[in-house]
């Protein structure tokens, strides 16, 4: 599944900030003809995180307009910069073609720097002696947000995944008010942490990176139970429904490339399966392990996160953007191919 997100990483989470950002970006938009009364703010933040999300929402950024809004408006982030005083990042992201963006300017507005890349494009730039996962890997790392999550000290994931597109916001009208006390209420509120809820001590060795998922309610009880048993993080048990399955996801789902379908289908090469070494997944079941409880068939999804190798989160992403799927759908199709061979794992002494 396409995403598309974009706005002004704050280098500041203080609710004193908010209403003169909300007047400026009321200007600077009423300049630019943009009835704010079909548009609005939103402001996000994470526990742990030195960057606030602020965004302009409604009609002019909604769908696509989302990253492109924000791309082509930029410079907004010197209005916003100015009002807040203190160090702003413009940027847009959208992984349907893999294009990104980050404009930073100055406590005053001035613009320090601008870069943007289309990632076919920084790929070839790193050259092809590298394997699929590894190019993955430092593409998303020499990526503009992967530059600025390194100036920031946090996971590149919190930026082009968490803090625009899957955390809870509040909206700010751009006309009446002042917000000051909304966003005081919001920031006051338990916020979910820098880790997608999970603590620093969980990201450490293999398991090094959060990201949340949206998977059936029944998977995630089986998954967690299978975790219990085998005495494993969940993680380890969604990395190993992965590594047991790219291979035959990677041969039956086609990269989605756009325009005429007629011609043959392409596919990716799987990346070699580095499984976990903490389980024992079994080649072959026998049929006694085949027999499992068919899942229910109700279309009921939890939002779940899971501290998984970066590498794997890698190719989850770099598979998922060429098909045009969303990560959750890989990893639960990838668990549901491999369900009946993890329920026949044994745990390593």
């Amino acid at each position: 599944m396409s995403e598309f997100h974009g706005g002004f990483f704050v280098r500041s989470v203080d609710a004193g900030v908010a209403e003169p950002i909300r007047k400026a970006l009321a200007s600077a938009l009423t300049a630019r003809r943009v009835d704010l009364e079909r548009n609005h703010l939103t402001f996000a933040a994470r526990r742990g995180c030195p960057v606030m999300h602020v965004a302009v929402r409604g009609a002019v950024a909604d769908g696509k307009d989302y990253a492109f809004f924000h791309e082509q408006n930029a410079d907004l982030g010197a209005d916003v910069a100015r009002a807040a005083g203190v160090e702003v990042w413009a940027y847009h992201y959208e992984n349907q073609v893999g294009t990104e963006s980050v404009r930073a300017f100055g406590p005053d507005g001035t613009k320090l720097r601008e870069v943007s890349c289309r990632w076919d494009d920084l790929a070839k730039e790193l050259g092809g002696d590298l394997d699929r996962a590894e190019r993955a890997k430092r593409l998303f790392e020499a990526a503009p947000l992967g530059a600025l999550a390194r100036t920031l000290g946090i996971p590149r994931s919190v930026l082009d995944m968490a803090l625009g597109y899957d955390t809870p916001t509040v909206e700010v009208a751009l006309v009446g008010p002042s917000c000051t006390d909304a966003i005081a209420a919001y920031l006051a509120q338990p916020l979910r942490s820098l880790y997608g809820g999970l603590s620093p001590a969980t990201l450490t060795g293999e398991l090094d990176v959060a990201q949340t998922f949206y998977f059936p309610a029944w998977m995630v009880a089986e998954i967690e139970g299978l975790a219990g048993r085998l005495d494993v993080p969940v993680g380890t048990i969604a990395w190993a429904a992965w590594e047991a399955a790219k291979l035959e996801l990677h041969h039956t789902t086609p990269i989605c490339e756009g325009g005429d379908a007629s011609g043959p289908a392409r596919f990716l090469p799987a990346p070699p399966a580095q499984p976990p070494q903490a389980i024992e997944v079994p080649q072959l079941v026998s049929v006694s392990a085949k027999a499992l409880e068919t899942p229910p068939t109700s279309d009921k999804k939890v939002k779940r996160t899971l501290a998984v190798p970066s590498r794997v989160l890698d190719e989850v992403r770099v598979f998922s953007t060429a098909t045009d799927r969303s990560l959750s759908w890989s990893l639960e199709t990838a668990y549901l191919a491999a369900r009946e061979r993890l329920h026949a794992a044994t745990a390593r002494s």
